[in-house]
């Protein structure tokens, strides 16, 4: 009897022995499979790529739908690179913000001259400067005007109110430019089209009158003329247009008649990521979904 109650004894101890064995062994095949869990999941994170936020610099006139571009681009598998936009206003805020370089990785004026300041002052990699897109100018009035069509003969005539930018706007140097070619504004040396500088001439007898032409400072103010009724026909740029709202299109400028519109870009010396940088540029500049929404905004592809 003694000998059966120890092997029976003996017996519940091994018992004992095998199942805390098997319990050890479980739990640390649960602990290596957390680590290993916790070290894949470690491993997935740092592979994950880094975002690049490429700053951008442009004028007001280019900014929506620059933005939109920069939206599609993202979202056409770029989801590692996003964007953060700053806006200058005319050439008085343009030169405030760039005075001291061009603190954006890239930037996008309203006019070769302006992208001749920032590379005339190495502020840009001139190799990487292009003009990405062109405006056109179109001749304008209010919403509700009847005018339904007119050329740029029929608004010289003298039998409408004009609203243009004054010699300090580019886009109204243009449109005299333009105006030398019908016979409403002369230069003092005779030139025409876009040989000829659009500041400093007169104005034909028939728009010479007192109250035949206004002169804006702003795209804002040639609109607020129209529709204050202070004026029956405005010039702006295209994209102005869709921009600002208020008018409605009644007719083209010539582009042979006068300065190419056109919208320049670059990438500044001084970018931390030029070479994301770049590669946004050729794809704003080429790919058919950025060109589309471009022309949305009233732009157009460079000829």
């Amino acid at each position: 009897m003694k000998r059966h109650t120890i092997y029976v004894v003996a017996t519940a101890v091994a018992a004992m022995a095998i199942a805390a064995l098997c319990f050890a062994g479980c739990s640390s095949q649960s602990s290596s499979s957390q680590a290993q869990e916790h070290q894949s999941s470690s491993d997935t994170q740092n592979s994950q790529p880094e975002t690049t936020q490429i700053s951008v610099l442009s004028n007001d006139i280019s900014a929506q739908a620059l933005s939109e571009v920069e939206q599609a681009y993202v979202a056409s598998g770029h989801d590692n690179v996003s964007f953060s936009n700053s806006t200058f206003q005319g050439a008085r805020d343009f030169s405030a913000q760039t005075s001291e370089g061009v603190d954006a990785d890239i930037i996008m004026c309203a006019s070769r001259s302006e992208m001749d300041q920032l590379q005339d002052a190495s502020s840009i990699d001139a190799s990487t400067r292009a003009d990405t897109v062109q405006d056109n100018i179109v001749i304008v009035v209010t919403s509700s005007s009847t005018i339904t069509q007119l050329s740029l003969t029929d608004a010289a005539s003298g039998n409408y109110r004009l609203v243009m930018g004054n010699e300090t706007d580019e886009i109204g140097n243009d449109v005299r430019q333009a105006l030398t070619t019908v016979g409403g504004y002369r230069q003092s040396d005779g030139t025409q089209g876009a040989a000829a500088s659009g500041r400093g001439g007169n104005y034909s007898e028939a728009l010479a009158r007192e109250g035949q032409v206004t002169l804006a400072a702003t795209d804002q103010e040639v609109v607020n003329a129209l529709s204050q009724g202070t004026a029956d026909v405005g010039f702006l740029r295209e994209s102005d247009v869709y921009r600002l709202g208020g008018v409605k299109i009644v007719g083209r400028i010539d582009a042979n008649t006068h300065t190419n519109v056109v919208f320049p870009t670059a990438v500044s010396t001084d970018s931390q990521n030029s070479s994301a940088a770049r590669d946004f540029l050729s794809w704003a500049s080429q790919d058919q979904t950025a060109q589309t929404i471009w022309e949305k905004w009233g732009f157009s592809p460079v000829a």
